[in-house]
């Protein structure tokens, strides 16, 4: 199925602009994408590519469409576009609420101290004596996994006991902090992250693969019943 609709129309500035969505189905595989104003040079008006939602001029709605059939559209967008890049399992969607925003995560790298660092580097220059050496040993590979560990904690949570230490006696110090959305952390970095996590279901860790979900016939009929434009863009 290919087609191209003109829901309506949408405030840019002070002037209503036509928008565009090009809905394509082809071997199961749902892409849509629109443009607001589109300009015969190859611009647009307004915004093109991934508008979802649409927030178009309800009362500038083009004839065939809705406010119930816009919200419904705008849903099966949000939903089911790319519905054959999946990173979760069938299960994980609802467990999860993935199909609800999320705010990003916090983290924050850890960071060696100078007190550290100074240690460090009289230990590879053989200078500390044994007390000190032995200390030495033991505190490295802790601060090791730490601070620059694969997958290495980034919030008070996952840092342990040992982290809390490291910190008090001043071996590691807070570093950076970042956002992140949770479908790109390891549940070992902040305990909200779910990037590997395995379904408690069937077992499938999170973003491992690409998965594809298949179209339920409903979606479908409802996107071949969309009134196809009648007015011909400049391109979509």
């Amino acid at each position: 199925m290919y087609k191209v609709v003109n829901p309506g129309k949408v405030l840019i500035g002070k002037q209503l602009a036509r928008v565009f969505c090009k809905i394509k189905i082809e071997d199961g595989k749902l892409t849509i994408s629109g443009m607001e104003g589109p300009l015969h040079n190859g611009d647009a008006r307004g915004g093109c590519g991934q508008i979802n939602p649409l927030e178009l001029d309800l009362s500038k709605l083009t004839n065939g469409w809705t406010v119930e059939k816009m919200a419904k559209f705008n849903t099966i967008w949000k939903h089911w576009h790319l519905n054959d890049n999946r990173a979760w399992c069938e299960h994980q969607r609802d467990l999860w609420k993935l199909d609800e925003d999320h705010p990003q995560i916090e983290l924050t790298e850890l960071k060696w101290s100078d007190k550290f660092y100074e240690t460090m580097k009289r230990a590879e220059g053989g200078s500390l004596n044994l007390e000190e050496y032995q200390k030495y040993c033991e505190i490295y590979p802790i601060i090791d996994r730490l601070v620059t560990g694969i997958n290495r904690p980034k919030h008070l949570d996952c840092w342990g006991i040992e982290g809390e230490q490291m910190i008090s006696a001043g071996w590691i110090e807070l570093g950076k902090k970042e956002l992140k959305n949770r479908g790109c952390v390891k549940d070992t970095e902040h305990p909200e992250g779910i990037l590997c996590k395995p379904c408690p279901v069937c077992g499938y860790k999170y973003g491992t693969e690409w998965r594809k979900e298949e179209l339920p016939a409903d979606v479908v009929e409802f996107l071949e019943d969309l009134p196809e434009t009648t007015v011909t863009p400049a391109w979509v």
